[in-house]
């Protein structure tokens, strides 16, 4: 009974965001801190109002546990700050900063008693994430919040802190220092004209393939579709002298790159194979200290089907198999590196 009250209710509750006015922000209108360094063609779906896919289920439960985490911290904070120090932009007078198609909302300006402002981020982890680092989006947010803060506001910071709190163990905290970059702001007005002037979704770079994100997105079908409909229909494989240098260099960038990850591979199973000899030499299969753990083991082959004895047998597989969606395949040869 309590459970689908809980379900029931939480999964409805939306946040609210203000202007310093005290009037309500309509999110769609611009490109937001915390998406402002994700990928922008997810952005580019998400704000011209696509559908996500049919089997998308987007989870609130994140959600809910990051307002928990930062509710939790400004609590904190607000009761053991020193004398003379204030905490601004916090709770009920939490505001969102609007600059054209960028907005942000700051999780508060912290004002030491020495009168230094700082901007504050919180993050909730989880705790299998490595929490030694802080994501390149995140740095992002925080520096584009410094210059909304100084562009829009009497406020002046010159750095921000991030602070990481383990979403199972809130004991465990790290804090993050970025420092101001007023490159930010003019990198964020670019991603989102990029986002609200554009048709052609295909023609913005698919940045989530370079990490995880789009693991988690729920537009992969639309961005799958939308570069099958774009493929080029000219077969003629020649052009302009301009376009060819300027198709050049990235393809020796990218020719370089790869010879240099080959090496390193190759680097890094030898001193791999150095590792697992002197595990065997010694007779130990791990060793760890804090800094670094080592973990030697046997793995089980994986199981295969034998595709010809089952024809052998006269069982005909066909039925059962299915085709992917369709996808992109990008193949670059350069002389003398095969």
């Amino acid at each position: 009974m309590l459970k689908t009250i809980i379900l029931n209710t939480a999964s409805h509750r939306k946040t609210a965001f203000f202007k310093e006015d005290g009037s309500h922000h309509d999110r769609n209108l611009t490109l937001g801190g915390s998406e402002v360094g994700m990928c922008i063609r997810r952005s580019w779906f998400a704000k011209h109002g696509e559908p996500t896919d049919p089997d998308y289920i987007e989870g609130w439960g994140f959600f809910a546990r990051g307002h928990l985490v930062e509710d939790w911290v400004v609590n904190i904070i607000t009761e053991g700050m020193p004398s003379g120090a204030e905490y601004l932009y916090t709770g009920g007078r939490q505001t969102t900063l609007i600059d054209g198609q960028v907005s942000a909302t700051p999780d508060g300006l912290y004002v030491t008693e020495d009168g230094e402002e700082v901007v504050v981020e919180i993050k909730s982890l989880d705790p299998r994430s490595n929490m030694d680092k802080p994501k390149e989006q995140h740095i992002f947010q925080a520096q584009l919040q410094i210059e909304l803060f100084n562009k829009l506001t009497n406020h002046s910071p010159n750095r921000a802190v991030l602070i990481y709190v383990n979403a199972s163990d809130f004991s465990q905290i790290l804090q993050h220092e970025v420092e101001r970059d007023e490159e930010t702001l003019l990198q964020a007005h670019r991603r989102a004209k990029q986002v609200f002037t554009s048709n052609d979704p295909s023609l913005l770079h698919a940045e989530g393939a370079w990490g995880d994100e789009c693991r988690y997105c729920g537009y992969t079908e639309g961005c799958g579709n939308a570069v099958i409909n774009s493929y080029p229909s000219d077969k003629t494989p020649t052009l302009p002298l301009e376009l060819e240098e300027e198709l050049e260099e990235m393809v020796m960038e990218r020719n370089n790159t790869d010879l240099e990850i080959k090496e390193l591979t190759v680097e890094k199973k030898q001193i791999e194979e150095e590792i697992k000899t002197f595990l065997r030499e010694h007779n130990t299969k791990g060793a760890k200290n804090d800094l670094w753990s080592v973990s030697y083991s046997l793995v089980n082959g994986r199981k295969s089907l034998d595709t010809k004895a089952v024809e052998d047998a006269g069982i005909n597989l066909e039925p059962f198999y299915k085709s992917g969606r369709q996808g992109e395949r990008l193949t670059i040869r350069v002389k003398g590196s095969e």
